[in-house]
C-alpha cells in the first residue's frame, strides 16, 4: 500500500504554543455549547445570543457606544434578565467591547475575548446571582481601558503608577529586574517569595510574609477569587477578618490571595485616609501584559516594608486630593495598639451590608 508523501514536521523544543484569539461569533458559539446553556433567537442588529447561568450573552455588529446602549435597552426591554452585550473591538483584534451586566449606564469595556470566554465558562455552573456578581467583578478587572490585571480602588491612581513608577527609569528598571522571574503561571506563593519574602504559616489561618524578620503582610487564602468579596458563614467580610489578623501580627498590610492562582488583593491595615476595607490594589500575575509585569513589584519589600508605597500614596493624594475621600465606615486605630494595628467597628454578628466605595474612573 502506497502512503502519500507528507512534508517533514518542523519541531522546536522551546517553541511556545500560539493562542489564536476568538472572534465574537466564536465566543457566542462557545457559550451556547457550555453545559446548561442554550442558544436564543437574535434579530438585527443582534447577530447571535445565548443563555448561560441565567445571564443572556448577546452579540451585535454595531460598535458605537450610543448604538450599543440603545441595543442593550431594546433587548432588555422591561424584563429583569441580566444581559451582557458584546461587539468586536475595532482597535484591538484580540478583544471585544462589553456592556452590562445589570444596566446600560456602566462603561463600555474592552475585554480580551479569550479571557472573557474563560470567565463565562467558570461561572456557567453557578447560581444566577453568584454568576452575575462574579461576571461583573471580572469585567471590571479585565477592562483594558486601564491596566489589564491591575485594579485600584482608592489606594493609588493609575496616573501615579504611570508617572511616578513607570515614568521613573531607575525605579522601573529595579521593578523589572525584581519581577523578571515571575511567570504568568506563578501562584501567590511564587509571587511573594520571588519578591523576597519569607513565608511562615500562622497558627490559626493563613500565612505571614516577613522581610528581614519584620512582619509585612498577613495572607489569607481563598479557593476562588469571587470569595474576596463574599461574606463568610457568620456574615463577616473577609477583609475585616484579614485586617484583624494584621493587628495581631503587627503587619501593616494584608492580602487576600487565590489559593491556586496568582491573583492577590492588597489592603493597607491603617490607611492615612478613608476606610481600610474599601481601599485596595488587586493584581493578577496571569492577566498582566508583559510590559506591565513590573507592577508586581508594588507587592515587594521596597514598597511595603520600606517607604516606597507611602511615597506613591502621597503623590496620589497631591494630584487628586478628592480621590481619597470616603464615607464608608473605617477601621479605627487604638492609641494603645502596636504600629499597623486596626480595630474592627463591626461586631462579629453584624457585619453584613458593608459596601465598598464606588469605583473611580
Amino acid at each position: 500500500m502506497l502512503v502519500p508523501h507528507r512534508p517533514p514536521l518542523l519541531w522546536c523544543q522551546h517553541a511556545r504554543p500560539i493562542l489564536v484569539p476568538m472572534t465574537v461569533d466564536e465566543l457566542l458559539s462557545f457559550v451556547a455549547a457550555l453545559p446548561g446553556a442554550r442558544p436564543l433567537p437574535a434579530n438585527p442588529p443582534l447577530t447571535s445570543a445565548a443563555m448561560v447561568a441565567g445571564i443572556e450573552v448577546t452579540a451585535t455588529a454595531t460598535t458605537s457606544e450610543q448604538a450599543m446602549r440603545r441595543t442593550w435597552r431594546t433587548r432588555r426591554g422591561t424584563g429583569a434578565t441580566p444581559l451582557l452585550l458584546v461587539a468586536a473591538d475595532p482597535e484591538r483584534p484580540d478583544s471585544l467591547l462589553a456592556l452590562g451586566v445589570v444596566d446600560a449606564t456602566g462603561p463600555v469595556r474592552s475585554i480580551e475575548t479569550n479571557a472573557l470566554a474563560d470567565v463565562v465558562q467558570r461561572v456557567s455552573t453557578r447560581p444566577r446571582l453568584e454568576a452575575v456578581r462574579e461576571l461583573a467583578a471580572e469585567l471590571d478587572r479585565l477592562d483594558q481601558a486601564g491596566i489589564p490585571g491591575l485594579k485600584l480602588r482608592e489606594l493609588l491612581t493609575l496616573h501615579t503608577l504611570d508617572d511616578r513608577l513607570r515614568g521613573d527609569p531607575a525605579r522601573w528598571a529595579r521593578a523589572t529586574e525584581t519581577t523578571k522571574a515571575i511567570g504568568r503561571d506563578a501562584d501567590w506563593r511564587t509571587v511573594l517569595t520571588s519578591l523576597g519574602y519569607a513565608l511562615e504559616r500562622r497558627r490559626h489561618r493563613g500565612y505571614l510574609a516577613r522581610s528581614e524578620g519584620r512582619p509585612v503582610i498577613v495572607v489569607h487564602l481563598k479557593a476562588d477569587p469571587a470569595e474576596f468579596g463574599r461574606l463568610d458563614e457568620d456574615g463577616r467580610p473577609p477583609e475585616g477578618l484579614l485586617l484583624n489578623d494584621c493587628r495581631s501580627d503587627g503587619a501593616p498590610f494584608g492580602v487576600l490571595a487565590h489559593g491556586s492562582g496568582g491573583r492577590l488583593r492588597l489592603f493597607e491595615a491603617d490607611p492615612a485616609q478613608g476606610a481600610a476595607v474599601a481601599r485596595y490594589l488587586d493584581v493578577d500575575a496571569g492577566a498582566l501584559r508583559e510590559e506591565d509585569r513590573p507592577f508586581l513589584a508594588l507587592l515587594g519589600p521596597e514598597f511595603l516594608a520600606e517607604d516606597g508605597f507611602a511615597a506613591l500614596q502621597a503623590d496620589a493624594r497631591a494630584s487628586a486630593p478628592s480621590a481619597t475621600t470616603s464615607t464608608a465606615p473605617t477601621l479605627a486605630c487604638s492609641p494603645a495598639s502596636p504600629a499597623g494595628s486596626v480595630r474592627s467597628p463591626w461586631p462579629a454578628t453584624d457585619r453584613a451590608g458593608m459596601r465598598s466605595a464606588p469605583r473611580r474612573r
